[in-house]
C-alpha cells in the first residue's frame, strides 16, 4: 500500500489507502463450519466488529485489501494508459511497479508461478478451493450435513445447508459492503437462528468431521503440489526481505 501510494503521488494523486492491521479472526474456523468465534448469541452470523473485514483479508492472504481507485485515476493504477498529466505511467501502472519492487530478484519465481497478484496467493487459494470441493462431495461430510439439517428442521428453521443459513437474505442485506455505509443492527431472528445453528452443528459433529476431512485432503494436496508451494514460499521470502526496505 505504501509503494502504491508513493507511486500515485508522483502523478499528483493523493490516494487514500485502507488501514492495515493484523488479522485477528482467521478464516480457518469458518472454513471448517465453526461458528463459535463469531459469538452467535451477540452477533449472529456476522461476528464482532472487524470480523467480516478479517475474513476478506484472510481469504485473500492480505493481497487484495479493499482499495478504492477513483475512475479517473484507474489508468495510473493499472497501467491501462501510457501517459497521465504529461508523465509516463510505469508498465502495469502503480500496481505493477509495487509488484516489481516487492519481487526484486524474484522475477523468475513469479514467471514460474504465473500469478500476477501483488502477493502470490492464487496458488494457495486454488488448492484451498479444490479441497473445499472434495470435502463437500465427501459422503462423511454430506452425512454430517444431513444430521445438521434434521436438527434445524426439528427447531423450525429449515435450511438446505449451513451456507444457506448464513446467506439468508433477511440478514445478509444488513451487512454493508462499503466503509461509507454502516451495518444495520443485528436482528433477533438472525441471532436466534445462529444460536440454533451452532447447537445443531455441535449435535451433528459437523465441525469435527469438516476439520478431519480438510486436514486429510490438505496433506494430499501439499504432497502433490510440493514444487509449486515451494515456489510460493520462496517468492514470499523474497518479498518479505524487499518489503523491509519499502516501509518508512
Amino acid at each position: 500500500m505504501t509503494a502504491i501510494q508513493e507511486c500515485m503521488s508522483r502523478f499528483g494523486i493523493d490516494l487514500e489507502v485502507p488501514a492495515i492491521r493484523q488479522v485477528r479472526w482467521s478464516h480457518t474456523p469458518a472454513l471448517v463450519d465453526r461458528l463459535g468465534d463469531r459469538e452467535p448469541a451477540r452477533y449472529g452470523y456476522r461476528g464482532p466488529l472487524g470480523y467480516q473485514a478479517d475474513q476478506y483479508a484472510s481469504i485473500t492472504r492480505g493481497g487484495t485489501k479493499a482499495l478504492f481507485i477513483p475512475t479517473k485515476y484507474g489508468g495510473v493504477y493499472d497501467g491501462s494508459i501510457r501517459v497521465f498529466d504529461g508523465r509516463v505511467v510505469p508498465p502495469g501502472g502503480c500496481q505493477g511497479e509495487a509488484t516489481r519492487r516487492l519481487d526484486r530478484t524474484g522475477a523468475k519465481l513469479r514467471k514460474e508461478l504465473g500469478d500476477d497478484s501483488v502477493i502470490p496467493w492464487k496458488p494457495l487459494a486454488d488448492i484451498e478451493a479444490k479441497i473445499a470441493g472434495k470435502v463437500s462431495a465427501d459422503r462423511r461430510y454430506q452425512e454430517a450435513v444431513g444430521r445438521w439439517k434434521r436438527c434445524m428442521n426439528r427447531s423450525g428453521r429449515p435450511f438446505d445447508s449451513p451456507d444457506a443459513a448464513e446467506a439468508d437474505p433477511r440478514w445478509v442485506a444488513s451487512v454493508s459492503i462499503t466503509e461509507e455505509e454502516a451495518d444495520r443492527p443485528v436482528g433477533r431472528p438472525e441471532i436466534e437462528t445462529a444460536v440454533t445453528d451452532e447447537k445443531c452443528r455441535d449435535e451433528a459433529n459437523l465441525t469435527a468431521v469438516s476439520l478431519a476431512l480438510h486436514t486429510t485432503y490438505q496433506k494430499e494436496e501439499i504432497k502433490e503440489n510440493a514444487t509449486r508451494l515451494g515456489l510460493v514460499r520462496k517468492l514470499l521470502l523474497v518479498q518479505l526481505r524487499n518489503s523491509a526496505r519499502m516501509v518508512p
